[in-house]
């Protein structure tokens, strides 16, 4: 005797595995809501773990997994039926938002990838830069009493600016060097 496999189906009796009209059937994400959280639930955590990553090759290194996890993903949805291929790309691939009306979710992180390594070099010297930021800032301003911040601002890379406006800013407050206005910018020295 033959077993045949019981093809699951909607509560309205609609196959699972079958799009109905181009769309999902009804009760199909609620049918597959383990799978697709099983599957979707890292990849948020994985965005913000980029976001927040503390060095270029830590950036660099979680770009490629969630890259290469969503790649996975798509290989693993588009293994499956119509179903899964609909879902995947009206949820990852044919993305919206107020700013684009069609976008792929995971275009800005190989784009962000490719920069990165197309000027890892660069970034690999902001990133020695600004974790000596503090002391080159102390040695520079003793060696150098009343230089102007934007001649202090033209020592380091362009990117540092904001962060030595806001270290700078924060001494001041504290006591640990005086601003005083010269002309648009500020002149700089010990107490």
């Amino acid at each position: 005797m033959l077993f045949r496999k019981k093809l699951r189906t909607t509560v309205s009796g609609n196959p699972l595995d079958k799009l109905i009209n181009g769309d999902l059937p009804f009760g199909w994400y609620s049918y597959m809501e383990k799978e697709i959280k099983e599957w979707e639930t890292p990849i948020p955590e994985m965005v913000n773990a980029v976001l927040h990553a503390k060095t270029v090759d830590e950036k660099e290194r979680l770009l490629k997994k969630l890259i290469d996890y969503y790649e996975k993903y798509r290989t693993w949805c588009y293994s499956k039926d119509d179903c899964w291929k609909k879902h995947f790309s009206g949820r990852w691939e044919y993305c919206h938002n107020s700013k684009c009306s069609d976008f792929d979710f995971i275009e800005p992180y190989k784009e962000s990838l490719s920069s990165l390594l197309e000027n890892k070099e660069h970034l690999l010297e902001i990133e020695k830069q600004r974790a000596s930021l503090q002391d080159s800032l102390i040695v520079t301003i003793q060696s150098n009493p009343g230089m102007l911040q934007t001649d202090i601002y033209k020592l380091f890379d362009h990117e540092l600016r904001y962060e030595i406006s806001d270290i700078l800013l924060q001494w001041d407050k504290e006591g640990q060097i005086i601003r005083k206005k010269r002309g648009s910018s500020y002149s700089i020295c010990l107490p």
